[in-house]
């Protein structure tokens, strides 16, 4: 008699179970991903037809992070000048290659393609998440609006973004985790005390910071501590994953993961700046109205005086990042044939520590960009990678 033989299924796998979609057949997703980064973003359009999950990989915000892990980004400054009573915007960048670094000529600075960011408002604010710029509020008719422009530096895509809860002008604003926080700033309204909330004793406004999840796409007020929403704040950096923000008198710190604020106080806090500050290696570093840098460590608590030899008397200045190297820009008037001009010119600065701790500068160009009517000025600085 023949025994009976079972036949098991050649395959475990639950019908029920999806197969697993990868980007590329047999390659890990983290090593497609690697792939896409080298993918020039004028082939996006075509690529992002293979699959949704392609698609979502060369979002703007993915393939930025992606080409920021390769190290392939390309930074460039998006610099907002003011003309007579009109804004316009150029793009500032340069060459990658470390032998031509020296080269005062090896530069571009080109305007926008129909000035895309058309925001005329005056005291908007800005930050940039990804390959986007993001304007925040301003006036119309001298009342602060709640309107949101987002800018696409990889596609030159002009949008209208989800308002803000109140209006706002002259506000900051920064961005942690791919969440923006804005804060401070003239408002459209007062803020509603029925709405405050009494933590440890200690009284918290609800609106006088708001804050954008871009993974969720909504408005959120944040609580604020009443003694800190009663400062005005003028100009804001992040550090470390914090927001410094800039008062009369001192630093106000936020942190976003615990939502927990805290103060530094400095003699050196109540000195006059010019501009927004920049940030490199931990440090923030201002122009003084005396014409010197100065930097503020964070994590060692100090202030130093950068070592570099620049012009003593400087209009206007606004200090950026490009490369890793520290940018100012200042204007200087001077007449011609044709009337009063102003120069924009800028300095690239290499910065070291030396043994002691003190910071020395290397100006490793310098040159006029851009020539302007009289009167201008350069409001924001703003450095996006591609």
């Amino acid at each position: 008699m023949s025994k009976r033989v079972a036949i098991m299924p050649a395959a475990t796998t639950s019908v029920s179970d999806p197969p697993v979609q990868r980007l590329i057949a047999d390659l890990p997703d983290e090593m497609s991903r690697l792939i896409i980064g080298y993918i020039p973003k004028e082939e996006h359009d075509v690529v992002a037809l293979v699959s949704k999950k392609w698609n979502s990989a060369l979002s703007p915000l993915e393939w930025s992070s992606t080409r920021s892990e390769l190290c392939l980004e390309k930074e460039s400054l998006y610099i907002r000048f003011k003309v007579n009573s009109t804004y316009l915007w150029r793009i500032f960048n340069q060459s990658q290659n470390p032998q031509l670094r020296l080269n005062p000529d090896n530069f571009s600075c080109s305007s926008f393609p129909n000035d895309p960011i058309n925001l005329q408002t005056s005291g908007s604010t800005f930050a940039v998440l990804g390959t986007k710029i993001y304007a925040f509020g301003g006036t119309s008719n001298d009342i602060p609006i709640n309107n949101v422009w987002t800018y696409d530096c990889s596609t030159d895509a002009l949008e209208c973004g989800p308002e803000m809860l109140l209006g706002r002008e002259s506000a900051v604003a920064e961005v942690v985790n791919k969440v923006i926080y804005v804060m401070g700033g003239r408002l459209s309204e007062e803020l509603d005390e029925n709405l405050n909330q009494v933590v440890d004793g200690i009284t918290h406004v609800m609106g006088w910071m708001e804050k954008f999840d871009y993974d969720i796409g909504v408005w959120q007020k944040v609580s604020t501590p009443i003694n800190i929403s009663k400062m005005r704040v003028s100009t804001s950096c992040v550090v470390d994953g914090r927001i410094y923000a800039r008062t009369v008198n001192n630093w106000i710190v936020f942190n976003p993961t615990t939502e927990e604020w805290s103060v530094i106080e400095s003699k050196k806090s109540k000195l006059r700046w010019r501009g927004r500050p920049a940030v490199l290696a931990g440090v923030i570093y201002f122009q003084r109205f005396t014409g010197d840098i100065i930097g503020y460590d964070v994590g060692k608590n100090v202030w130093k005086e950068l070592k570099v030899r620049l012009p003593k008397f400087l209009d206007g200045v606004t200090v950026g990042t490009l490369d890793g190297n520290l940018c100012v820009l200042w204007e200087k008037q001077h007449k011609t044939e044709k009337g009063v001009k102003v120069d924009i010119k800028c300095v690239e600065i290499e910065v070291s520590e030396a043994g002691d701790g003190e910071l020395n500068g290397l100006v490793l160009r310098e040159r006029v960009i851009m020539q302007l009517p009289s009167k201008s000025s350069a409001v924001h600085c703003l450095s996006v990678y591609l």
